[in-house]
């Protein structure tokens, strides 16, 4: 029994850190892939984000990232909301009769991806997507 246990705990732990693994690599895949295409990606200050964001009840969020597409711009082309696993984005974002696929335009892995760019919505999601 103790056996069993022991490999359960090493299964959940192995687990839990490929998830981590996974999130990561989601946000830095978008940033290497918007910075290829021109873009700067600035990261957020993680405790700012984090306490800002609990004051809307917005919790499991690794950081937030601005997408500039000059470095003179003081207007983000678009935010990146990183959460901690697809899972927390989902719960945090879907209604109960919505579905991954209503924001497919909007979702990379565990990145919510809100543009702001009024003439050409879909470019910023499509580059990170790799379309």
């Amino acid at each position: 029994i103790i056996m069993k246990f022991k490999k359960l705990f090493i299964f959940t732990i192995l687990l839990g850190f490929s998830f981590l693994l996974i999130g990561c690599n989601a946000a830095k895949t978008a940033q290497n892939r918007l910075e290829d295409a021109g873009y700067i990606v600035e990261s957020g200050d993680e405790d700012e984000v984090s306490n800002e964001l609990s004051q809307y009840g917005i919790e499991n969020i690794t950081n937030i990232y601005l997408v500039y597409d000059d470095e003179d711009d003081s207007i983000p082309n678009a935010i990146i909301v990183e959460y901690e696993s697809e899972e927390a984005l989902e719960n945090e974002i879907l209604g109960e009769d919505e579905s991954k696929a209503d924001y497919e335009d909007m979702i990379y892995k565990n990145l919510f991806v809100i543009s702001l760019e009024v003439m050409n919505q879909d470019n910023i999601i499509d580059i990170i997507k790799g379309d």
